[in-house]
């Protein structure tokens, strides 16, 4: 029964979650460190344009 149901093939989907999900959390990470380098960058420029 498990075969016609398809239960084994379920197992490897949710083990894929784990994977998938640290994925995106490794690139959720990466973006949120290009932000803050870009937003460092920026801050400068933002207040040299403020005084002027």
């Amino acid at each position: 029964m498990d075969v016609y149901f398809g239960h084994d093939a379920s197992h490897k989907r949710t083990r894929n979650v784990v994977q998938i999900m640290d994925i995106i959390q490794k690139i959720n990470l990466l973006i949120i460190e290009r932000l803050k380098t870009n937003m460092k960058s920026s801050i400068p420029r933002i207040q040299r344009n403020w005084l002027e």
